[in-house]
């Protein structure tokens, strides 16, 4: 198709819900991309931290052509190896007892929120629903997931939005304790705020927050959508902060682009999370669990985070000697 008839079918046919850059993508292969007309581009991108194994990648193709000429879609009713494997592989690298495929970031972080919930009423009754999160958080654009979103500028034209949110000040335990009362099941938050722009949490107030969470029985949740599966140096970003969260999300750069997105609970929260809690469709589609599988095997390899260090570092070590831009 020439770009004139894809840019103006697109305007036609296509929700104008995002502004696209003035580039027609047709293939890639490894960390490029190369339009209609076949010039190259380095992808800096990777899909908004997605493809961390590049484009067209040999293994990952392989496995997915392969699983697609089996098996796609059965339903969750029956067990499958992918799912099996892929959920075993999850929990080993996490130290995690149990995972919970789903669909997306937020439907993950939704599925967050209803454990934690569904938790806490069981032991202390109906009332104890509330969930704090950070100013200026992210979490997604559902309903659920928006107003757990500590930003006002997306609390605008969906109302009702969903209550039972309190929002507290980055790296003050004074407001975490302001926030919490008996009504409060669990707090949750990214260790690195992203669309606020990229803000650490400081380590000191991690630990203390989680040591708070544990004498109060309140759930550490962790919303590892953007920060997970190495992109701050180690397999998710809570492992840099020595910290053991009972529920931990993640999507994106999962399965390469695949589309996999999780949530893997500690053993604290095995009984609240059974049927009737989460998408009755979950772990359905065959060739993403595939693609999580082969996705573990290369990345649990000790010589790929060597690799991924070294690039990291020759990097980071140019961007010094160059400065920062004025």
């Amino acid at each position: 198709m020439e770009y004139s008839q894809l840019i103006n079918d697109e305007k036609q046919y296509v929700m104008q819900t995002y502004g696209r850059f003035g580039l027609a993508l047709d293939h890639g292969k490894g960390c490029y991309l190369y339009d209609l007309d076949g010039n190259e581009y380095l992808d800096l991108t990777s899909g908004i931290g997605v493809n961390c194994l590049g484009h067209a990648h040999e293994q990952l193709t392989n496995a997915l052509q392969a699983q697609v000429g089996k098996l796609m879609h059965v339903s969750n009713l029956y067990y499958t190896e992918p799912m099996v494997t892929a959920a075993k592989m999850l929990c080993r690298s996490t130290g995690m007892d149990k995972a919970f495929f789903s669909n997306s970031g937020a439907e993950a972080n939704e599925a967050m929120i209803k454990a934690a919930r569904k938790y806490s009423q069981m032991k202390y009754g109906k009332d104890r629903t509330k969930i704090l999160t950070l100013k200026n958080s992210f979490h997604g654009r559902t309903i659920a997931t928006l107003e757990a979103t500590g930003q006002d500028k997306f609390h605008q034209y969906f109302f009702p939005f969903t209550s039972g949110f309190d929002y507290f000040d980055i790296n003050s335990m004074e407001s975490v304790k302001e926030k919490a009362d008996r009504n409060t099941c669990a707090v949750m938050l990214e260790l690195i705020q992203g669309e606020s722009g990229v803000r650490p949490l400081d380590p000191g107030f991690v630990k203390d927050l989680e040591l708070f969470c544990r004498e109060n029985d309140l759930l550490l949740l962790v919303d590892e959508v953007q920060t997970g599966i190495g992109r701050t140096g180690k397999l998710f970003c809570y492992q840099n902060y020595d910290i053991h969260p009972d529920i931990v999300s993640m999507a994106k750069v999962l399965a390469g682009a695949c589309r996999s997105e999780e949530f893997c609970a500690a053993k604290k929260h095995r009984p609240h999370c059974r049927q009737g809690i989460m998408d009755p469709l979950s772990g359905r589609i065959l060739w993403r669990r595939r693609a999580l599988k082969q996705f573990f095997q290369l990345s649990i390899r000790h010589s790929f985070w060597l690799m991924f260090r070294k690039k990291a570092d020759t990097l980071w070590n140019s961007w010094k000697r160059s400065g920062p831009a004025p």
